[in-house]
């Protein structure tokens, strides 16, 4: 029936580097000094239904590179509800993360990406994976190191990034369960095939389109 995780508890494993919280059907709240976890490289939420925010010291895991966020249908990821002058100087001194992997699935909360969050991972991001996220949007941009990206059951997002084209490392595109999206990504007709053109490997609705070998 725990809603909280305390203070002075996790948050004092100074040493911890994987920390997976998953099942946890009551929780609504983690514990607010995650931001202590200076040496966290990886952070798994899954399957907590009732979690609906990520405390604001995850903008201070400067050694967290991995990130999965699955199925936790109220979880809003935006971190500036509530916030005060504090948090705001906070945020200017606080040292971010630099994710590498990124994955969110069954967020319906989720509409576009907080910009602490893009913030985290804009120069550093190789794998970002969505599945589920049925009110998604908009992508992120200024993903300039991504190498994978997949796209998995997102009815509502119906283009891609704008400077998807600049995206030089992209390797590989998978998107399935989009219909929008899909159809203007189709090969040669589709509205946004010109900005997508240069990666190897694209597969569409299971289906692969280009596929290049080096």
């Amino acid at each position: 029936m725990q809603k909280h995780l305390p203070t002075n508890g996790i948050g004092c494993l100074n040493s911890l580097r994987h920390l997976w919280i998953f099942n946890c059907n009551n929780l609504e709240y983690l514990f607010e000094d995650i931001g202590h976890l200076r040496v966290l490289q990886s952070l798994a939420i899954t399957k907590c239904p009732r979690l609906i925010s990520l405390p604001r010291g995850v903008r201070n895991l400067s050694s967290l590179e991995r990130l999965v966020l699955i199925s936790c249908k109220r979880l809003n990821l935006d971190l500036s509800i509530g916030s005060n002058k504090q948090d705001n100087h906070d945020e200017l001194n606080s040292t971010w993360p630099h994710l590498q992997f990124l994955r969110v699935e069954e967020l319906p909360q989720l509409v576009e990406f907080p910009q602490w969050l893009i913030q985290c991972f804009t120069n550093t991001l190789e794998t970002l994976e969505i599945k589920n996220c049925s009110n998604l949007k908009a992508l992120p941009e200024s993903m300039q190191k991504l190498q994978v990206l997949r796209v998995v059951n997102c009815p509502e997002l119906s283009s891609l990034p704008k400077d998807m084209d600049r995206l030089i490392a992209l390797r590989e595109l998978i998107i399935r369960g989009c219909p929008k999206l899909s159809e203007r990504c189709e090969q040669e007709t589709g509205e946004d095939w010109s900005k997508i053109a240069h990666i190897s490997r694209i597969t569409l609705d299971e289906k692969i389109i280009k596929s290049t070998e080096n």
